[in-house]
């Protein structure tokens, strides 16, 4: 047995100079199937972990920033106190709709069915209002804000700086800024609302108004609500649309995400559109004309001639 398995091992020896050639090929039509991240990760061979690295994309070695930047967090304290909340009269709804409502829908110390249905439909509606309430007051709070930056705010902080300065002084030639809100659903699960920087308008505070930043539902929204059916109507109610958005103000929750001044400068041009927007709609409902110089009439003049006193005396006797 011995010199059959020496013939054996000399046999396999020998097969290792043209399976070294082989070797190359077929990791070649292979690295042709599997994608670069596959590669990268989950890749066993030394060679192909090599190639996965060398064709890793290198412009993303030089951005410092990514292309989807939060400017604006109010903190997971905050927010946990909220959603606890949020979460607690939701508990409270269903815990009512289960043990108190049923109960009193069959209750049999009540002889009157309709007063006993009216009780216990009373009760469902009284078990909701801590949800709606909340639902209603907590629905501007914003958590997080991102805001998409082209690839030349992406490399360094001069960079980004001055493309958050063009917000306001060149506001045509970044039209196509995009900001992103995350705000908290109805069960505290976040919600995402995006929209453009132009659209925006800012609120000015007022009594039991709890959000300072709107995205007004102009003739462009409506007629494309109309072109909607009716499901897809439906649809955008239940997932809960955000139009107004209250975003604290304070270095403090710019300074967590790390670029403290970007937030300032998108605050800043959505107050100048809303004021330019004011002045316009102003001077269409007025109208444009010159002021109109109203001039007093003079005051007539009183010429008074003056009168010699002429005395007669008698001649002689």
């Amino acid at each position: 047995m011995q010199p059959r398995f020496n013939a054996f091992t000399a046999a396999v020896k020998g097969s290792s100079s043209w399976s070294r050639t082989a070797r190359p090929t077929l990791r070649t039509r292979i690295s042709q199937f599997v994608c670069r991240t596959c590669q990268q990760k989950f890749s066993t061979s030394p060679s192909l972990r090599l190639f996965g690295r060398g064709v890793a994309k290198p412009v993303e070695r030089d951005r410092k920033y990514k292309s989807r930047l939060l400017i604006y967090d109010a903190g997971d304290a905050r927010t946990t106190w909220i959603s606890f909340w949020k979460a607690l009269a939701l508990l409270q709804c269903g815990t009512t709709a289960v043990f108190a409502v049923p109960p009193l829908w069959k209750n049999e110390n009540q002889p009157d069915p309709n007063l006993r249905k009216a009780q216990a439909i009373l009760v469902g509606i009284l078990g909701t209002i801590p949800t709606l309430t909340l639902a209603y007051f907590t629905a501007p709070f914003v958590h997080q804000v991102f805001l998409q930056i082209p690839e030349h705010a992406r490399r360094n902080r001069k960079d980004l700086m001055r493309f958050a300065n063009m917000l306001t002084t060149k506001p045509v030639d970044t039209a196509n800024t995009k900001l992103e809100f995350v705000t908290l659903r109805i069960f505290p699960f976040r919600k995402y609302t995006s929209a453009f920087l132009h659209e925006l308008r800012a609120l000015p505070p007022r009594k039991m108004r709890l959000a300072n930043i709107e995205l007004p539902k102009n003739n462009a929204w409506v007629k494309r609500q109309r072109e909607k059916g009716l499901f897809k109507r439906i649809y955008e109610i239940i997932s809960e649309p955000r139009f107004k958005f209250y975003v604290k103000e304070g270095k403090l929750y710019t300074m967590k995400t790390g670029v403290p001044g970007v937030w300032e400068e998108v605050a800043r041009r959505i107050q100048e559109q809303t004021q330019t927007e004011l002045d316009v709609t102003g001077q269409m409902k007025t109208g444009v004309k010159k002021p109109v110089i109203v001039r007093r009439p003079a005051p007539p003049v009183i010429i008074r001639e003056r009168v010699k006193r002429q005395t007669s005396r008698a001649s002689g006797r």
